[in-house]
């Protein structure tokens, strides 16, 4: 028979073993998110450099239906970069391409700035759908008032990414329209830039949503157990968007102005329009920025 004092050792022992074996997974598995992050961002400075700016015009009267766009957006899913092992696979730094949407009182332009390996691709892609447009190599536009105040905002979606926004075709005008109106208002001196950085990503989250889906079916035919809490066309919308190519996102605004009231109401009448992309399943909100400094760090070198 074991005496009370061996066993509270033996049992003192296993416990301090268990907490310094959690601890050391947990840091191993810390230390290596690190590594794996600084592997996939330590040239992301020269790639920013390497970028090519291009600005891209298409005449007033253009008839090309919005949903030519998607297929712009559609052939960028062609980037993704695959290790040659698998289990490598986070270490792929994936390339990725900024769309701007740059205002001031006097203009409001395109931009799209993309690796240099890429620009055929997308000027390919953008005269296969706007036989009319202008695609122009330009330096990197200036937005900053010598003594102006800015604002700023970065938006992500609340909910798991496979619940969709609404898209194009469920808003009944032009999605753009609301956006470049905002930007009209702009007075002398102000500008706004919208900023949409898109980059592959592998399908982690098409099988996440696809689970969600055939998950909710499996437990809805089964009379004994069926909630309905999940409506039939929630279903549809998250099979609808897993049928599409996927990205990470970053999605950014900054406004300039000569006071911060008025840089303010600049970016509360942008980030508004952002509303109507918001469906019964998910929406955008503002991601809380810590710091600004790596902020504009981001936003400038379109990280």
């Amino acid at each position: 028979m074991i005496s009370p004092d061996i066993l509270e050792k033996q049992i003192t022992g296993l416990v301090l073993w268990l907490v310094i074996g959690g601890s050391t997974v947990l840091l191993a598995t810390v230390l290596g998110y690190i590594l794996v992050l600084w592997y996939r961002w330590k040239d992301r400075e020269k790639r920013s450099l390497s970028l090519v700016t291009l600005l891209v015009s298409v005449p007033h009267d253009n008839e090309v239906k919005i949903d030519a766009m998607e297929q712009i957006i559609d052939s960028l899913a062609s980037m993704y970069k695959k290790a040659k092992l698998k289990f490598l696979q986070a270490l792929v730094a994936q390339p990725s391409v900024s769309l701007e949407i740059i205002g001031t009182n006097e203009y409001i332009k395109f931009y799209i700035s993309v690796p240099k390996k890429y620009k055929e691709l997308v000027e390919r892609q953008i005269f296969s759908v706007y036989a009319g447009a202008d695609v122009t190599v330009v330096d990197e536009p200036n937005i900053y008032a010598v003594d102006g105040k800015m604002e700023y905002a970065w938006l992500k979606i609340k909910k798991e990414v496979f619940y969709p926004l609404k898209s194009y075709k469920e808003i009944s005008v032009d999605p753009l329209a609301s956006i470049s109106s905002a930007m009209s208002k702009l007075g002398e001196g102000e500008s706004a830039v919208v900023q949409l950085i898109v980059s592959p990503v592998e399908d982690k989250w098409k099988k996440a949503g696809k689970g969600f889906v055939s998950t909710t079916k499996k437990s809805e035919a089964n009379p004994e157990k069926a909630s309905y809490k999940v409506e039939a066309r929630q279903l549809e919308s998250i099979e609808n968007k897993c049928s599409k190519p996927g990205f990470e996102v970053a999605l950014r605004i900054i406004t300039m102005a000569k006071t911060s009231e008025m840089a303010k109401n600049h970016l509360s009448n942008i980030k508004a329009c952002f509303g109507q992309f918001d469906s019964p399943w998910n929406k955008l909100s503002s991601k809380k920025i810590k710091l600004k400094s790596l902020f504009m760090q981001d936003f400038i070198y379109k990280y």
